[in-house]
């Protein structure tokens, strides 16, 4: 029985020597707006385009139990709004928040020194609110949007070129991905005096399916 313990402490001793700890992650902001201009022979008009505000943060944190094999969590959360100046100082927004948590199975099955090839085995949970905002004389007033609440497996390939001995670039070929994802969207509606709700199921499966980005770049550090 001793040897045989001893023989579990050797065994797990030698896996934690191996095993690395990561993190990583991206961050994304962005910002669009514009003006459209009509000529005519008599007069000259100009509007504003809507303004659109993107952020989104993606970090995720691993365990490489050797040289090929790790798991790791990745979790998001991001924020859209969409501001659209109406006729007389009304002003229109809408906002989207959605979160997202996908725990992944990584395998490693290319080890070129400072490049490597991997495929991550993940199961994917993500969810968006939608709100709705008018704005007259600085009175507001909201109306809930449709919720969306989404899941899926996929498989995804990577790819990671290694800097130095704790920092590496990373991206994820979303495009080349195969996986399934279902969706539920849930909305209120109203017909005639009765409230009610409506549910709208889908399923999709094939290639590209888990993400919006084809491509997603990312560091990684190394502990």
């Amino acid at each position: 029985m001793k040897k045989f313990l001893l023989s579990l402490v050797i065994i797990a001793g030698t896996f934690l020597c191996n095993a690395q700890m990561f993190v990583g992650g991206n961050i994304g902001f962005g910002f669009n707006s514009g003006k459209v201009e009509t000529k005519t022979n008599v007069v000259t008009t100009t509007c504003d385009n809507p303004k659109t505000t993107v952020f989104e943060i993606n970090p995720f944190v691993g365990y490489m139990f050797n040289e090929k094999f790790g798991a790791g969590l990745e979790v998001g959360y991001g924020i859209s709004s969409v501001k659209t100046d109406g006729d007389n100082d009304v002003t229109y927004k809408n906002n989207i928040s959605t979160w997202k948590a996908a725990p992944f199975f990584r395998c490693v099955y290319g080890n070129f020194n400072r490049v490597k090839l991997f495929a991550d085995a993940k199961v994917s949970f993500a969810g968006t609110y939608d709100n709705d905002i008018t704005i007259v004389d600085n009175d507001r007033k909201r109306e809930k949007g449709p919720k969306c609440f989404e899941w899926g497996i996929a498989v995804v390939p990577g790819i990671e070129f290694v800097l130095n001995e704790h920092f590496s670039l990373s991206g994820k070929l979303n495009v080349l991905s195969i996986g399934y994802v279902g969706s539920k969207i849930t909305k209120d509606s109203q017909a005639g005096s009765v409230n009610c709700e409506i549910t709208e199921k889908s399923n999709t499966f094939g290639f590209g399916v888990n993400d919006n980005t084809d491509i997603v770049l990312g560091m990684i550090y190394k502990f």
